[in-house]
This record gives structure tokens, sequence and C-alpha cells, in this order.
């Protein structure tokens, strides 16, 4: 899958044959607000949805594959006294947890049962963030790599 930030628009590729196949466009597939800045796609856990992260807004959509239709999940994580959204770089899918890990200015977790966002602890600069077990998360800084014990608060340093 390529999110295509100049076109506004989730694209598919086909290896093999090098076919491109529109997935997401407003105005040409699917049905809800249009994407502005796309720059992040992260997996879902189900076949037939991805999440889209659009850099412009600060908003995630849920994006059907099969219809190209977009959901806005979310706008609030961001304090009302900070509305600059032009941040948000990564987005990951926890399946476990169902729900979303993301990055921006500052890291945020989204509880997609509950519709409800946690700001993780700004302790460090983090420049990727990935799920690990029991309530852990594996991220990468500038020059290190780290778990994070959502828990405890504990951070240590895998490599460095």
């Amino acid at each position: 899958l390529i999110g295509d930030a100049l076109a506004d628009a989730i694209y598919s590729l086909e290896l093999e044959s090098g076919t491109i196949r529109l997935i997401s466009r407003d105005g040409d597939r699917g049905d809800g607000e249009p994407f502005e800045t796309i720059v992040s796609l992260a997996h879902s856990g189900s076949p037939t949805e991805i999440f889209a992260g659009d850099q412009a807004t600060g908003v995630i959509y849920r994006v059907n594959l099969e219809t190209g239709d977009r959901e806005a999940l979310f706008t609030n994580c961001r304090s009302a006294n900070d509305p600059y959204y032009e941040t948000l770089m990564k987005i990951r899918y926890n399946e476990a947890a169902n729900e979303l890990l993301f990055l921006d200015d500052w890291a945020f977790t989204f509880d997609i049962d509950r519709n409800d966002c946690d700001l993780l602890p700004r302790r460090r600069t983090l420049l990727d963030l990935l799920p690990a077990s029991d309530n852990r998360l594996l991220a990468t800084m500038f020059g290190a790599l780290i778990q994070y014990d959502r828990d405890t608060g504990e951070i240590v340093y895998i490599s460095k």
C-alpha cells in the first residue's frame, strides 16, 4: 500500500505485475472527508481496512480497502490550547490492545474501543514506536533503542 501525499490518495501496488490500483481518494473512490497530507499507513488487523494518518489535520482515518470509504476516528488527542496539528509523523496498530500508537511532537495511544487518547510520558524524543509484549513498547530515539514499560514508566536501554 502507498500513501501519496501529493495526490491525497492511497494506492495498492501489485508487486508481480506492477499494477497500481486506486484504493481511496476524494472525488474518485470512497466516501468521507478528503485526505490532505497522508504521512503514515498502518494495518488494522483486518484484511479489509487500514489506518491512515493525515499530517495536515492530525486526523487518523479508518479506510475500507474494498470501498475506499474514509472514517475519521478522532481529532481530540491534542489539547485545545495546542491546535497545531502538522506534526503527525507515524502511526502503528497494536492488535493485542486494539489501540493505535502514534507519534507527533508527543507520543499518544488511542484506545479504539473507548474512543480515548492517552499521552505517553514525554521523557525522550521518540522516532518510532512498536508494541511489544506485557504492556511494553519498543521505541527508537536518536542513537538508542529502548523498551518502555507502560505500567511502571521505566525505560530500559536495549542498545545505545
